[in-house]
């Protein structure tokens, strides 16, 4: 009986998490808005989102700035923002006019220096917790990765949209150029595959190709290493 905001990083992953979600029947309405909406569906979604009590929005950070939410009791930063403003623009959706509001910001271990940051330079009293499943919960989560992956077997249209979301999800990792927090060589690609349902990573073609290039490199240097070695 709560009103959720969800940040991811892509308009892909939203509309990935969207239907796969719809079909999981949560038990409360799901809503998603991304910038490759037209605007009067985007202004719908809003004003639904606005109207109901309890209700969870899917968004890319097209959320995150200019759209005034009321009574949203909690932000839930699935993706490590991009920077400091973004996570202030996101938890800025929650507690609004002197009202409650509760943010939770999800972070890779590699994506540490962000709390780091979020902490010693800009003073956010964050407290942090170690996300372990061994751990005995007041209230024990429950796995959907099964389900999941039921479901993008039963459905092709779903397993592409899983891959395009994976996939677009990588990239924005690997175009961020705050390489301390965004690195794609620490980044657990099948086990997120497999944690949103796909039997393991596709292809990742622009990752391929940066090592190729890196490859090419060394192998452009060390002929040129070996060039010198014989003339002296």
């Amino acid at each position: 009986n709560e009103k959720i905001i969800v940040f991811v990083s892509s308009c892909k992953q939203v509309r990935y998490f969207f239907e796969s979600f719809c079909r999981l029947q949560p038990g409360l309405p799901i809503l998603h808005l991304h910038g490759k909406q037209k605007q009067p569906r985007r202004m719908t979604v809003y004003a639904d989102f606005c109207r109901k009590k309890a209700a969870v929005l899917i968004a890319t950070d097209i959320a995150a700035r200019g759209l005034d939410f009321p009574a949203v009791d909690w932000v839930v930063q699935v993706d490590c923002p991009e920077d400091v403003e973004t996570y202030v623009h996101r938890v800025g959706r929650t507690a609004r006019y002197e009202a409650n509001g509760n943010s939770l910001l999800i972070l890779l271990s590699s994506e540490r220096a962000m709390l780091h940051t979020l902490r010693t330079e800009n003073k956010f009293p964050i407290v942090s917790y170690q996300s372990r499943s061994e751990e005995k919960e007041t209230h024990p989560r429950m796995s959907i990765k099964g389900k999941l992956q039921a479901l993008c077997s039963q459905s092709p249209e779903l397993k592409y949209l899983a891959q395009k979301a994976l996939i677009s999800y990588v990239r924005s990792i690997f175009l961020n150029s705050n390489k301390s927090v965004f690195s794609v060589a620490n980044m657990p690609f099948d086990d997120f595959a497999m944690a949103i349902g796909l039997p393991g990573a596709p292809k990742l073609r622009f990752i391929d190709r940066q090592s190729a290039a890196k490859n090419a490199s060394r192998d452009t240097l060390k002929a040129i290493n070996e060039g010198d070695n014989m003339d002296s």
